[in-house]
């Protein structure tokens, strides 16, 4: 049984969105956070052999413990069913503490009297980056 302590819901979550401007130019920024929960890798890749009989498992799960003392990332392969490999274990659990940068927006407000000689009322130009940054600790 994992420790209840690993909750997955964060103690803290939330975002902001701020926007900077300067003349014609604007800078729009938008960014979550989640501090706390945790959460399980779901796409390891390797089973711990608890199910090496009836399916194939990575090759990354041969380098495992075989005698007391050896230091392995892996534990000891199982032909147990039962025994459900690293079920309950905390072996790939993750802080899923973040913070994300979501959107960055820069924009150009194009001159009104520009935009009269080419006969429309308005334009702007932007530039946009959609998730282009994630800080996690430790990473």
């Amino acid at each position: 049984m994992i420790n209840p302590d690993y909750s997955k819901t964060p103690i803290l979550e939330g975002g902001f969105i701020n926007t900077f401007r300067y003349k014609n130019f604007s800078l729009r920024i938008q960014a979550n956070y989640q501090i706390g929960g945790y959460a399980l890798y779901q796409s390891t890749g390797v089973d711990d052999g608890y199910s090496a009989i009836d399916s194939n498992a990575s090759v990354n799960a041969l380098v495992h413990w075989r005698e007391p003392g050896d230091l392995s990332i892996n534990p000891k392969i199982v032909n147990d069913n039962d025994a459900h490999g690293s079920m309950g274990s905390t072996r790939f659990l993750y802080d899923r503490t973040n913070v994300q940068i979501k959107t960055v927006a820069l924009t150009y407000t194009v001159p009104k009297a520009l935009c009269k000689r080419v006969g429309v009322q308005g334009a702007t130009v932007s530039l946009l980056a959609d998730n282009p940054y994630v800080w996690t600790p430790g990473y």
